[in-house]
C-alpha cells in the first residue's frame, strides 16, 4: 500500500505472449507495461511477467507470480516505498518429499557447476528447444535460436561466475512438470569488471525425452 501511495497507477497494460495448459494449471507468459508516480514525477515500467493459475473449483487463483524489468531502472527513475529491505537470508521451507525434489536439486547443482565454468553449451542444452526465458533487464527470449547469442554474452570461462541457488518451494504439476521458486545470489570477477547480483527465480521445469528436468519456462529478476 505504501508503494501505491507513493506512486499512483495510472494505466496498466498487460499482454500475453503464451497461454498453456498443463493439469490443473495455468501457465502465462507476457509482458507488462505501467505508467505510475505522481503528476510531477511519472514513470514507466515495462517488463515481462510469468504467472502459474491453480484451478480452484470453477475458478483459477495465482498459485505463484514473478516480474522482471526489461531494462535497468536507477532509484530516482522509479519510486520506492520507504521500507528497509533486511538481507535476504535464503532458506528451504518444504520437505524432500520423493524423487522429484531429489532431482530438481541435482539439476540445480548441476546448473551451479556450468554457470562457474562458464559453460555456454551446457547452459544453452538445460533448455528445451521452445523454452522462454525472462532475464535481468533484457527482452524475452523465445526459443534457443533467441536464447544462444544471449547465453553466449553472459557465460564465457574468464566471466569468472559464482553462484549459489537456494529454494522456497518445489512442487509438482504432474509427472513431467515441476514449479520451482527459488533464490540466486553470487558476483563476477573481471579484470576492471567486479560485481554481485542477488534475486528471485521462477522456474517451470519439464522432462525431455531421457525423463531429464530442463528449463521450460524461466524468469529472474534482481533484489539488488
Amino acid at each position: 500500500s505504501q508503494w501505491v501511495q507513493l506512486a499512483p497507477i495510472s494505466k496498466y497494460r498487460k499482454y500475453p505472449v503464451d497461454i498453456e495448459t498443463i493439469g490443473n494449471r495455468v501457465v502465462e507468459v507476457g509482458t507488462i507495461s505501467i505508467h505510475c508516480g505522481k503528476e510531477e514525477n511519472q514513470s514507466t515500467y515495462s517488463g515481462n511477467y510469468l504467472v502459474v493459475w491453480k484451478k480452484n473449483k470453477s475458478s483459477y487463483k495465482i498459485e505463484a507470480e514473478a516480474f522482471v524489468s526489461k531494462t535497468y531502472l536507477p532509484k530516482d527513475s522509479m519510486p520506492h516505498a520507504l521500507v528497509s529491505v533486511a538481507h535476504t537470508e535464503p532458506k528451504y521451507i518444504f520437505d524432500l518429499k520423493d524423487e522429484v525434489d531429489k532431482a530438481v536439486l541435482d539439476k540445480s547443482n548441476w546448473v551451479k557447476k556450468t554457470v562457474e565454468a562458464g559453460d555456454t553449451n551446457a547452459r544453452i542444452n538445460g533448455f528445451h528447444k521452445d523454452a522462454i526465458y525472462m532475464p535481468n533487464f533484457s527482452e524475452m527470449k523465445i526459443g534457443r535460436n533467441d536464447l544462444v547469442p544471449y547465453l553466449k554474452k553472459i557465460y564465457y570461462p574468464s566471466a569468472n561466475l559464482k553462484t549459489t541457488h537456494s529454494y522456497f518451494d518445489i512442487h509438482a504439476i504432474d509427472k513431467n512438470h515441476v514449479v520451482v521458486l527459488g533464490h540466486f545470489k553470487g558476483g563476477w570477477d573481471r579484470p576492471n569488471d567486479q560485481g554481485n547480483f542477488e534475486g528471485n527465480m521462477l522456474n517451470i521445469l519439464k522432462r525431455d525425452k531421457d525423463g531429464q528436468f530442463l528449463k521450460y519456462r524461466q524468469l529472474s529478476n534482481r533484489d539488488r
